[in-house]
């Protein structure tokens, strides 16, 4: 007991200390300025639907998947009214209703009308709910059935269920929770850690990965704990993310028994009269018109999708860690980031133990593909079954896909332009250099790491690309040499190849009137950026040190998810991998957004003038006003309004884009700032937060607050 006693009292001062830092930093308050007077000649802002419209309904997915694949619950309506988070990046690019203020009570009204419903857990009492006989009390929320391996005799959806254009995970325990499903599907919940990594690595995928990922829409603050001990209890919450279709859907599970082998079979025989409809289709290419063909055609580029996801991930050093047919979607998209994390290196780094560790090819065929098309063979229509593709044409397009697909990637590593990268990578000189660093990537990541909780990740090749590919951009020799650990003739064949991959791309810069002198800081700036390591998104020690911060901030902050809110941003912030995109010959070199006020702002590098600007897009939520660091500004003001010297605004229904006039070198922070007409400066990348005291007195308030509950 008195080891336990000391543990607790430990943990609790760890957690106290990291807490009051966090929160120096994350706390925050709005402080609008008086509103300014709207102009009726701005352009309309394109129509936008509310939460609860775009999450009601029956689910999306049950017009191709047929109502046999779902069973229905009732959800129940929280007594005291949920907190809601929203991803303002995922509201404004799907055109959902949101202030330009960002979150208000208008929005989690919404919110707790759309999402704001759980389904009872076991031990959750009945105080918590309004009564059965309230008005709204109730909604049904459909969970679908899939399968594929790692089922744990679950149906399906075990915590997640959907309505309209959403599915909510976390939202409680469903009718697909099977017998021995693990504590937290038992309870059909979600932790907040989870939550707040399922939103960032939902983005970051999205825009790193050529077909993208699954983004969450926001998440709802419950109000209830799942407790795994007493003295731990962590916030219950829900993520409402984008409805996805999976090959598991059209899967049977072989861990069902009983009655319900039945209803498996008919929801999977159903589910597959649709295939050709959610089956992807080459790019630019007219599909066949025969459904036999169609489905040909769908499977095959599935394969390509899974091939290209996959050498964009290797690549960029990101590992999912659970390869299944129900952690992809038809279309190639990442979903379900659980086991996903960055890695120092390209070190075989192992989450799951029935997993392959990072950089193994070989699980997509065994636990992915293969399976999925032996589900087709066995259940389709023999006229449909009988064009199917054989496993060997399978592994073969899957390898020869993957192949072409990770040495172009490995290639964009150097920093080549993106204009120019598919014409290089095709070529001799590009595509000898794309496989040498794929194999450089391999040397000294023999071993298999495994998943070790309380041990640092660390880079064991025996190579370091990034500092090589950044050595051979400034065209430092010896920095190669000392990155390719003193092997001299490894030094000069790739350094040899290089010259030759730098002089073909040259040659197609002249062609565009692009010198040398701007080819080569776009090459050295391209490197670093795409070579950095996302340290802050381990699924190891550091992660976890922060996670458990997050949780107790929950109970240190009555009522405040402003801090979670921060922390989902500066993460985001930090850890994009691949930015916005800019015009041709031009890269971004640094993106900052303020969501909660809809802008972004982008430091670009035009590779013909060899210059620099700044690119403010700003979120059209109002058809009155914006909001820019805390003060309203209307369209009017805002559509005269210069930064940096630059040109007047170009507006749209979207947004509004501002660009600088052009620097020879990166902006300074003093050329951020927007002027309007009557001198008003406004920081583009302040987001109105209050000042350092201000937060300091709340940092004492929360944990006189903490201390009180302890107490009591």
């Amino acid at each position: 007991m008195r080891s336990s006693t000391l543990w607790q009292k430990t943990l609790f001062n760890v957690t106290v200390a990291r807490t009051a830092v966090l929160t120096l930093v994350y706390a925050l308050a709005f402080n609008p300025s008086p509103a300014v007077p709207s102009d009726d000649s701005a352009p309309a802002p394109a129509p936008r639907t509310t939460l609860s419209e775009w999450a009601s309904g029956l689910p999306v997915t049950m017009k191709i998947l047929g109502p046999e694949s779902f069973k229905g619950s009732v959800a129940r309506r929280l007594k005291e009214e949920p907190l809601f988070l929203p991803n303002y990046r995922f509201f404004d690019d799907h055109n959902i209703s949101v202030s330009p203020y960002g979150l208000d009570e208008k929005l989690n009204k919404d919110a707790e009308t759309a999402v704001g419903y759980v389904l009872p857990a076991p031990k959750d009492p009945e105080s918590i709910f309004v009564p059965l006989d309230s008005p709204n009390a109730t909604q049904i929320w459909h969970a679908y059935g899939y399968g594929g391996i790692g089922m744990n005799e679950n149906l399906g959806a075990g915590r997640d269920a959907g309505r309209g254009n959403t599915s909510v995970k976390g939202i409680g325990p469903t009718a697909m929770i099977g017998p021995n499903a693990d504590w937290l599907h038992r309870n059909g919940g979600l932790t907040q850690v989870a939550a707040v990594f399922e939103t960032v690595w939902g983005d970051v995928l999205n825009r790193s990965l050529p077909y993208g990922a699954n983004r969450a829409a926001g998440i709802s603050f419950y109000g209830k704990t799942l407790e795994r001990t007493k003295f731990v209890p962590e916030p219950a919450v829900g993520i409402s993310r984008e409805a996805s279709i999976r090959p598991a859907n059209f899967m049977r599970n072989d861990s069902v028994t009983g009655e319900a082998k039945e209803w498996d079979l008919q929801r999977v025989l159903t589910a597959l009269k649709s295939i050709e409809k959610v089956l992807p289709q080459p790019e630019g290419v007219t599909p066949p018109t025969e459904r036999p063909e169609l489905i040909r055609s769908g499977i095959l580029e599935f394969v390509r999708r899974v091939a290209a996801q996959n050498a964009a991930a290797y690549s960029r050093r990101l590992y999912h860690g659970a390869t299944s047919p129900s952690n992809i979607e038809m279309s190639g998209r990442f979903i379900d980031y659980g086991t996903e994390t960055s890695l120092p290196g390209y070190i075989q780094f192992k989450t799951l133990d029935d997993d392959a560790p990072f950089g193994d090819t070989s699980i997509f065929e065994r636990d992915l593909i293969h399976p999925f098309v032996a589900e087709l063979r066995a259940l389709l229509p023999q006229k449909d079954a009988a064009l199917l593709p054989t496993d060997v044409e399978l592994s073969k397009l899957l390898n020869d896909s993957y192949r072409t697909d990770v040495h172009r990637e490995m290639l964009r590593l150097t920093g080549v332009p993106d204009d120019f990268l598919t014409d290089l990578a095709r070529s001799p000189s590009g595509s000898s250099l794309g496989e040498m660093l794929f194999k450089l990537s391999k040397v000294g990541n023999e071993k298999v790491i495994p998943n070790k909780i309380g041990v640092p990740f660390r880079n064991s090749g025996k190579y370091d690309l990034a500092k090589l590919l950044a050595a051979l951009s400034k065209g430092d020799s010896a920095l190669a040499l000392k990155a390719l650990a003193g092997d001299k003739a490894l030094a000069q064949e790739v350094g040899k190849t290089y010259s030759d991959f730098r002089a073909a791309t040259q040659h197609l810069a002249d062609a565009q009137s692009i010198s040398k002198e701007h080819l080569d800081a776009y090459f050295k700036q391209a490197t670093v950026l795409r070579n950095r390591t996302l340290s802050d998104l381990y699924l190891n020690l550091p992660m976890r040190l922060k996670s458990t911060t997050i949780d107790q901030l929950r109970f240190l902050v009555d009522k405040n998810i402003n801090p979670t809110a921060d922390l989902i941003e500066d993460l985001l912030n930090k850890n994009m991998l691949d930015f916005d995109p800019a015009g041709k010959f031009q890269l971004v070199v640094s993106e900052h957004h303020v969501s909660r006020e809809g802008r972004q702002t982008s430091v670009i590098y035009d590779m013909k003038t060899g210059k620099y600007h700044t690119r403010v897009k700003i979120a059209r939520r109002s058809s009155d006003f914006a909001v820019i660091d805390g003060k309203e500004v209307a369209w009017s003001d805002l559509r005269n309004a210069r930064l940096n010297g630059g040109t007047p605004a170009v507006e749209n229904s979207e947004f509004y884009e501002i660009n600088s006039a052009e620097t020879a070198v990166p902006p300074s922070a003093k050329q951020m700032e927007l002027v309007l007409d009557n001198n008003l400066r406004l920081n583009v990348l302040s987001n109105g937060k209050r000042g350092f005291f201000d937060r300091l007195s709340a940092v004492y308030s929360c944990l006189g607050n903490r201390l009180k509950a302890i107490a009591r």
